[in-house]
C-alpha cells in the first residue's frame, strides 16, 4: 500500500497555530506523523507542496492531508475530491478540536475517514493498518470514518497520553526536504495545556512532551539551513524539570538562528527570563487575552492586569519581544 501524506500550499496547519501564509514555512506535526507511519513500516512519501511538486496520484493508495477548519478548508478537500475520483482512499487530519467532522464526513462523500485530536499519528497508523488487511470495521477511537455501506461511523475521541515520547526524531526525513527555501520553521516540543481557560480549544488537555533529544536533533537540522524558528508547544513550561532540561540543552548546543516560545504572564519573572534568553529565545508568545478585569474572570485566565504588565516590563528588562495575542 503506497500512501501519499500531503501538506499543501498557502495555510499553517500546526495545533493552535492555523491561518493563511504568504511565505513559506516549514510544518511539524505532518512531518511527525509521516516520519511516525514510515518508521511503522507504512510506504510513505511526504510532499510539501511549499517547496515540491505534488505527484500523481494514480501512483498512490491513500491519500493523506492536514486540513485546518479555520482557513483553507475549501481549498484543502479539493486535493481529496481528486482522489476520490481517481479510486483512492482519502483520509483528512483536523488539528482543530471543533467537532465538526461528523458532519464534513455526512456533506462531502468523498472522505473516507476523519481523524480527531489527540494523537493523530497513532490513529493513522491503526487505520492504515486495517486496510492493508482488508479490515472495513475500524473499532478504536479517535476516528470517523464510512463503512460499506456508506454509513458514517463516529468512533469518539482517543484519550490524550501521557507523554509524546513514542514520536521519534523526524531529522532524517527533514533532511530530505530543500530547507534552504523555508523562511520560518514550526518545531514540535509538545502538545496540551492542563489549564482551564473557557475560550480556549484545548483546555485541561494535558501537556504532553517529547523526548528532548529528539527535539535537539531536528533543531540541528532545521538551524542549518534556518535562523527562526518557532516551538509548536501550547504550555512549554507546564512540565517545570522537562522545560528545565530542554533550556539546559538548548544553552549548551548553542544552535545557529533564535526561537520564539510560548509562556503564561505569571512565569515571566525575570530568572526564567533570562534563561530562556540564554538559550537563544528572541521572542515570547503570551496570551494576554484581554485587559479587562472582569472578562479575566469569566474567562478563566488566572492573571490580572498588574501580572499582565510585570511580564511585559520583565521581557523588556532582559530583551526578548513580547508577542501578544488578544
Amino acid at each position: 500500500m503506497k500512501i501519499l501524506v500531503l501538506n499543501q500550499k498557502g495555510y499553517q496547519r500546526e495545533e493552535c497555530c492555523t491561518g493563511k501564509i504568504t511565505y513559506k514555512l516549514l510544518p511539524s506535526q505532518i512531518i511527525l506523523a509521516a516520519n511516525y507511519l514510515r518508521k511503522k513500516g507504512k510506504d510513505i512519501t511526504f510532499i510539501d507542496e511549499q517547496v515540491q511538486k505534488i505527484p500523481n496520484l494514480e501512483e498512490f493508495d491513500v491519500i493523506i492531508t492536514w486540513i485546518s477548519i479555520l482557513n483553507g478548508f475549501y481549498d484543502d478537500i479539493q486535493i481529496l475530491k481528486k482522489a476520490k475520483e481517481l479510486g483512492k482512499k482519502t483520509i483528512a487530519v483536523f488539528n482543530d478540536p471543533h467537532g465538526v467532522e461528523f458532519e464534513i464526513m455526512q456533506e462531502y462523500k468523498f472522505i473516507d475517514a476523519c481523524i480527531r485530536l489527540s494523537e493523530r499519528e497513532i490513529i493513522l497508523d491503526k487505520i492504515l493498518s486495517y486496510w492493508q488487511e482488508n479490515r472495513t470495521k475500524l473499532d478504536f477511537p479517535g476516528v470517523i470514518y464510512r463503512n460499506e455501506n456508506g454509513q458514517v461511523i463516529d468512533n469518539g475521541t482517543m484519550p490524550f497520553l501521557k507523554d509524546l515520547t513514542h514520536i521519534p526524531s523526524a531529522a532524517k526525513m527533514l533532511e530530505e526536504l530543500p530547507l534552504s527555501q523555508y523562511s520560518e520553521a514550526f518545531i514540535t516540543t509538545g502538545r496540551g495545556c492542563p489549564m482551564l481557560c473557557t475560550f480556549c480549544s484545548y483546555p485541561a488537555t494535558g501537556s504532553r512532551k517529547r523526548n528532548v533529544q529528539d527535539i535537539l536533533s531536528e533543531i540541528e537540522v532545521v538551524s542549518s539551513e534556518i535562523d527562526y524558528y518557532s516551538f509548536i508547544d501550547l504550555n512549554l513550561y507546564a512540565n517545570r524539570d522537562w522545560a528545565e532540561h530542554f533550556l539546559a540543552a538548548l544553552k549548551e548546543k548553542n544552535f545557529n538562528g533564535n526561537w520564539v516560545g510560548d509562556m503564561r504572564a505569571e512565569q515571566a519573572s525575570i530568572e526564567l527570563l533570562t534563561k530562556w534568553k540564554e538559550a537563544g529565545c528572541k521572542r515570547i508568545l503570551m496570551g494576554i487575552e484581554s485587559m479587562d478585569k472582569d472578562s479575566l474572570i469569566k474567562m478563566k485566565k488566572g492573571i490580572t492586569q498588574d501580572t499582565i504588565i510585570k511580564a511585559m516590563r520583565n521581557m523588556q528588562k532582559v530583551d526578548i519581544n513580547p508577542i501578544s495575542s488578544l
